[in-house]
């Protein structure tokens, strides 16, 4: 009596994969797959489409929630956008300019003529860019301001000679 010692067998594995979505000029969307491999790589961009997603399925997925999906950064900035974030920026400086002013007055000493640290109320600062702070219209002010500096001079007179 013989024995049959031939086995057949149907043995199947799965790899990983990773794709790209991508949104084309007309307006479709587009999934380009990657090869699947063990360590498996994206796929090439397409030529003159918006990059999307990024997807990563691991190997035997067996739940929706394994599958990683990566939302890519796709933000344009116009000029418009920029002028409103320039502008934010130097209201920032400014108000940060003034607040170290304002901490530096506050922790100045000034000292009366017994030694002790006298009492500061109502703390003006100004970061000299300007003059809103002073009061024009009163015959004592008289001084001139680097404006683009932010320094403070003493007032002068242009004088032509001919």
């Amino acid at each position: 009596m013989k024995i049959n010692t031939d086995v057949t067998s149907d043995l199947e594995f799965y790899l990983a994969k990773k794709s790209r979505i991508f949104l084309t000029k007309s307006g479709l969307f587009n999934v380009v797959t990657g090869a699947s491999a063990i360590e498996p790589s994206f796929p090439e961009e397409i030529k003159d489409s918006m990059h999307l997603y990024d997807i990563s399925i691991p190997a035997y997925t067996f739940n929706a929630s394994d599958v990683k999906v990566k939302a890519v950064d796709n933000r344009r900035y116009t000029m418009r956008d920029i002028g409103r974030i320039q502008r934010r920026v130097e209201n920032m400086e400014y108000y940060t300019q003034l607040s170290l002013l304002e901490s530096d007055a506050k922790g100045m000493q000034i000292q009366d003529a017994d030694g002790f640290d006298r009492f500061k109320n109502g703390i003006i600062v100004d970061n000299f860019t300007g003059h809103g702070v002073g009061e024009v219209s009163n015959a004592d002010y008289s001084n001139s301001m680097d404006i683009s500096n932010g320094e403070l001079r003493p007032a002068f007179i242009k004088i032509t000679l001919i």
